[in-house]
């Protein structure tokens, strides 16, 4: 919209929350900053990058999050996948292959 600074959405002079998630304009730095919990966090997923990183269906996640093995952070009516639960579960997952292979004495663990 004209007039307004850069990284506003125009609402209010709101923050961008476009595709960078949590409100935060990429270019400002505040990305790099963000913490949850006292942790760092690198990147918040949204459900279909999610989706499209673990080629699984989106009903798929769904269930994986209420179940409570996919942990999500709630950003107003959104929810996002921080980075680092996403490399835990890939890494679970892995993990319960392993155990899965070597109960079943075929030693392979991909």
């Amino acid at each position: 919209m004209p007039g307004l600074p850069v990284g506003t959405a125009g609402r209010g002079g709101w923050p961008y929350q476009g595709r960078h998630g949590a409100g935060l304009d990429p270019r400002s730095g505040a990305a790099d900053r963000l913490r949850i919990g006292g942790v760092p966090v690198a990147r918040l997923y949204r459900i279909d990058e999610v989706v499209n990183e673990l080629q699984l269906g989106r009903a798929t996640i769904y269930r994986l999050i209420a179940r409570g093995v996919l942990p999500t952070i709630k950003i107003g009516r959104s929810r996002r996948v921080a980075e680092e639960d996403l490399h835990a579960f890939i890494e679970a997952l892995r993990h319960q292959r392993q155990v899965t292979n070597e109960a079943a004495g075929t030693g392979v663990t991909q």
